[in-house]
């Protein structure tokens, strides 16, 4: 099941949260982002703190959604959707809308991600790319068209990975935090993303139905 997790960013896609749900099994609205919601989208479940939404009236907007308020504040709304989504065995999820606006905000969502996916396949989509994170024990693959650009960002100080099927392989090579991975071009067919070391961020171009397969 892939599962679509909107938030409540100020730059709110909705043209992108409406295309991505077309190809997603439900739909997790965190807090107000159940307010913005494009019609024909229809929560399965709105959970969060609830200190931005109007929960009566979302209530009845939405009356087989399931709510679930949420209210530790040590955790933010996204982290929070997540511990809930994969207590509940969810494996996919896909993320409109958590990046933008503040950018502590998108520090901590990043970081977010980080702390959850090894135990989820997970791809942000925001402003025309994908982001997704890659590990030791957990590379991915990337099904990119020729000339695709793609950036391979270290989350920390470094990272060593290999990187094939673009047109600057990387064999073991140290990345330093910095614009080193940024702008690789792909040769159409496979990039396989192989961390040895350390934690990356993966950014491609978006593709409203991902084709991507996470190893563990």
């Amino acid at each position: 099941m892939k599962m679509l997790v909107v938030g409540d960013s100020p730059d709110f896609e909705i043209a992108t949260v409406a295309a991505v749900a077309a190809s997603c099994t439900a739909v997790v609205a965190l807090d107000g982002a159940a307010e913005k919601l494009p019609a024909g989208v229809n929560p399965i479940l709105v959970c969060g703190d609830f200190d931005s939404l109007d929960v009566s009236q979302a209530r009845r907007r939405f009356p087989a959604a399931e709510f679930v308020e949420l209210a530790d504040q040590n955790e933010n709304d996204l982290e929070k959707a997540l511990r809930l989504l994969v207590s509940r065995g969810a494996r996919e999820v896909v993320l409109c809308s958590v990046l933008g606006g503040r950018p502590d905000q998108n520090l901590a969502n990043l970081g977010v991600m980080v702390r959850h996916h090894t135990v989820l396949s997970l791809c942000a989509i925001h402003g025309g790319f994908e982001c997704r994170v890659a590990s030791l024990g957990h590379p991915l693959r990337l099904a990119l068209k020729e000339g695709d650009e793609l950036s391979v960002v270290p989350f920390g100080v470094e990272a060593t990975i290999s990187l094939n099927g673009v047109r600057w392989p990387l064999a073991g090579e140290v990345l330093r935090g910095g614009s080193h991975g940024v702008s690789n071009v792909a040769l159409g067919g496979e990039v396989l993303v192989s961390p040895e070391s350390g934690t990356v961020f993966v950014f491609s171009p978006q593709r409203l139905h991902p084709v991507e397969s996470h190893d563990s």
